[in-house]
């Protein structure tokens, strides 16, 4: 039965399949342009600050055209083109290299824009059996998605040709169900799209506090109205000791079997104890490797390398003494020899100006690394230990709020993509 598995009660009857050609004439759809024409595809110096937005596959992402940042083309060029060009409420499909992101045309301040030769759009010509809002939709749904994953070819770069995609089937309700269905996915949308901006504000709220709190532009007073005493500025080497390691994944024979905490999870930020690491590989090291490769409570794990600069010191801070682990050879250990709370310790050297001097100092072509030697260089401002607390309370507290709206929108992304698999066939 041509039935989805979820529907409105009112609705009962099966649902009709058409070509995407019987639906949308073929000359509406935006041919690639001939990889031998070159002079059709504007190049860097083309680009202009107030033109025609020419949207590129990769700015289609999570269901929306990012006309913020994609590049702008002169519109006496984009006339010239003569083809790609797309208006409002085109649904958008990407077709080479990223397959089957979509996105509606709207809220566009010029009659219209162009697309790369990596995107398709459509535009609804039979009104009577096809809601636009709704076929963008299918579109996102699995069933869709799956028909293009089977279609498509070229391995690292993926692509499917117009001709195939004139072809591919499109199941429809009657257009009064397509409405109903546009409208409810439609109001779930809004709510992804404020829940996602909630989470984004926070994270600029963070990012913003902290800058103030590094600039002293914030400062906290004790229980009696007193000032804290000054910051002191001093270097990670004066405060503490870093340590490298060369335990790598490997069980040799006579070597004593240890759990290792590896790169990713520091550079995901995970919280690592006892409990968490029971899950990580078993490997083997020699005694005095587990001596001078152990985690303390205090420890500061980093990751000193990265395929770009901007992207080293990614740090954890370990909460409690771990027994039976050690850190691998991507890792960098650093073990303070001074009084440093642990809940502060999560965000010193996190602040942009610790964030700056670390992409300063990384060296490399492919991959950028930086020495135990450019470590202990970082300056880092230290409050006192009572402020020190003040302050991570306060950035717990944003994190919680950042935690709590980044769960709340995966789980309305996941009721989304459920509901986008039942309500479709």
């Amino acid at each position: 039965m041509n039935k989805p598995k979820l529907r409105f009660k009112e609705f009962s009857d099966e649902w009709a399949s058409y070509k995407v050609e019987e639906l949308i004439s073929s000359g509406f759809i935006a041919k690639p342009m001939d990889g031998n024409h070159g002079e059709l595809h504007p190049k860097s110096e083309d680009y202009v600050q107030d033109g025609i937005p020419f949207v590129m596959a990769n700015d289609i992402r999570d269901g929306d055209i990012d006309l913020n940042h994609c590049h702008q083309i002169s519109r006496k060029q984009a006339d010239s083109l003569q083809k790609g060009f797309s208006i409002v409420d085109d649904v958008l499909l990407t077709h080479k290299g990223t397959v089957g992101e979509t996105a509606i045309v709207k809220n566009i301040t010029t009659d219209y824009i162009m697309l790369t030769p990596q995107v398709t759009y459509y535009r609804v010509t039979n009104k009577n059996k096809l809601n636009h809002i709704f076929l963008r939709k299918y579109f996102q749904s699995q069933i869709f998605q799956r028909k293009l994953a089977i279609l498509s070819s070229g391995g690292t770069r993926a692509y499917i040709g117009i001709t195939e995609q004139r072809k591919l089937l499109v199941n429809l309700p009657s257009l009064a169900e397509q409405e109903k269905i546009s409208s409810f996915l439609s109001e779930l949308d809004q709510k992804i799209f404020l829940l996602n901006k909630k989470y984004e504000l926070l994270l600029t709220y963070k990012k913003g506090l902290m800058q103030k709190l590094c600039n002293k532009e914030i400062r906290f007073k004790d229980d009696e109205g007193r000032e804290y005493p000054n910051w002191e500025q001093k270097t990670l080497g004066d405060i503490g000791t870093f340590q490298t390691s060369s335990i790598d994944k490997l069980t040799k024979e006579n070597e004593s079997k240890i759990f290792l905490v590896n790169y990713m999870n520091v550079y995901r930020h995970e919280n690592i104890n006892n409990q968490s690491i029971k899950t990580y590989p078993i490997v083997s090291a020699k005694d005095s490797q587990i001596q001078s490769c152990n985690l303390k409570k205090g420890d500061i794990l980093f990751t000193p390398s990265s395929e770009t600069p901007d992207d080293i010191g990614h740090s954890v801070v370990i909460s409690e003494d771990l027994v039976g682990a050690v850190y691998s050879y991507h890792l960098m250990r650093f073990r303070p020899k001074i009084k440093i709370g642990i809940s502060y310790s999560h965000y010193f050297c996190n602040t942009q100006d610790v964030l700056s001097q670390l992409t300063k100092l990384a060296t490399g072509a492919t991959r950028f690394t930086i020495s135990v030697k450019s470590f202990s260089s970082i300056k880092v401002s230290l409050p006192c230990l009572e402020e020190q607390e003040k302050i991570a309370s306060l950035l717990i507290s944003i994190d919680n709020k950042i935690a709590h709206a980044r769960k709340q929108l995966e789980l309305n992304k996941m009721y989304r993509q459920g509901l986008l698999q039942q309500m479709f066939v």
